[in-house]
């Protein structure tokens, strides 16, 4: 009978939830556990901007080589761009002079059949 009871709404599995109690876990473990946590970029996401700023810095004090290619000029936006562009006179558009053919509606088109009054 106790079998029977038991299969009416199911036998389930326990709950998984997503962090699981870490009682009893050996405190060596998670001492280190919890160092490893804070010094993980992935996790810690305050010391991701830190090694994300020191990268950035690292990369403006790099040397400059005579080989590279000079710095692009900054592409002019907003105002300014509007302003220059006013200046410049624009290109016009060539047209082309070929005759573009008309179409006519022939009268010897056969026209459009009425529509048949409805039966009842």
């Amino acid at each position: 009978n106790q079998n029977r009871k038991a299969h009416r709404n199911g036998i389930k599995k326990p709950k998984r939830h997503r962090y699981s109690s870490t009682r009893g876990v050996d405190p060596k473990f998670l001492r280190n556990q919890r160092f490893a946590k804070l010094h993980d970029p992935v996790q810690n996401k305050a010391l991701a901007r830190k090694l994300a700023a020191e990268a950035a810095e690292q990369e403006n004090k790099k040397p400059v080589n005579a080989e590279q290619k000079p710095a692009a000029v900054p592409k002019v936006t907003g105002k300014r761009q509007r302003e220059e562009d006013a200046q410049v006179p624009k290109k016009e558009a060539k047209t082309t002079s070929a005759p573009q053919k008309e179409v006519k509606k022939d009268a010897a088109a056969p026209a459009k059949k009425e529509a048949a009054p409805a039966k009842k």
